[in-house]
């Protein structure tokens, strides 16, 4: 914090680490006169009459934004300087005058007329999350999470763009859901033909020629399907077809065993 005695008229700053506020106050009735901002300041100095304020940003203690603002004691802006970004300010001081040239003028409090500031000021207000506002909070733990409708009151209900889409991809997803449950529950057709039994005795012997057996008969099935169907069987193809009782005989026989 710094203060700066002008005869009738203090000002309280604060730099560096703080934001530059400015306050200028009236000594004789222990007024504040005015209370404005100048951000990145490292200088401010009184002009002579009493009626001006210099403030401005200097190296090295700042190497960006060097430059200088003028301002009347009632916060108002007058005059704004920036340098350009490579330029630097070393020091800025007010023209010496000789003492008694300028006669005191009385404290006015309303502001003169300015110019606004070609950069933005640091806002002065403080965030506070919304429950130490005492407001609820917005956000949701689960974001996607739609309500759910009833389809009595569906048509009340108008939707948002992204409910409608939550809502047709969990239909999608239903439908494929019971389109597969559909699929896994009808039986798979078998190429192995169910007229002969398929039992095992046990034995690795005998379970090696029923095997051998089963296929030869699923062969002459096949055979018989394409006979019936009109399609010509070659001389071979007809002997296995005359084998089929043969074949079944055995089966038979192995599986009583």
């Amino acid at each position: 914090m710094k203060s700066i005695t002008h005869h009738i008229r203090l000002s309280l700053s604060g730099f560096g680490n703080l934001q530059g506020q400015i306050e200028v106050w009236d000594l004789k009735l222990k007024k504040q006169i005015s209370k404005f901002q100048a951000t990145d300041s490292t200088l401010l100095e009184w002009s002579y009459d009493g009626e001006f304020i210099l403030t401005a940003t200097t190296s090295p203690r700042l190497r960006i934004g060097n430059g200088y603002r003028i301002w009347h004691y009632t916060g108002s802006l007058l005059q704004e300087i920036i340098l350009d970004t490579y330029e630097e300010l070393y020091d800025i001081r007010w023209k010496p005058v000789p003492e008694g040239t300028y006669i005191g003028k009385p404290t006015i409090y309303t502001p003169v007329p300015g110019i606004k500031s070609k950069f933005a000021q640091v806002s002065k207000e403080v965030y506070r999350p919304p429950g130490a506002q005492g407001k609820p909070a917005s956000f949701k733990l689960h974001e996607e999470e739609q309500p759910k409708i009833s389809s009595s009151d569906a048509s009340n209900v108008q939707l948002s763009k992204n409910q409608k889409k939550n809502l047709a991809r969990k239909a999608k997803k239903e439908l494929e859901k019971s389109f597969e449950s559909h699929v896994k529950s009808k039986p798979e057709p078998t190429a192995q033909n169910e007229k002969y039994s398929r039992e095992l005795t046990g034995d690795p012997e005998k379970d090696k020629k029923i095997r051998a057996l089963l296929k030869k008969l699923d062969q002459i099935e096949k055979l018989k399907e394409d006979q019936q169907a009109g399609k010509s069987l070659e001389l071979n193809q007809l002997e296995k077809i005359k084998k089929a009782g043969e074949l079944e005989a055995e089966l038979a026989k192995l599986q009583l065993n």
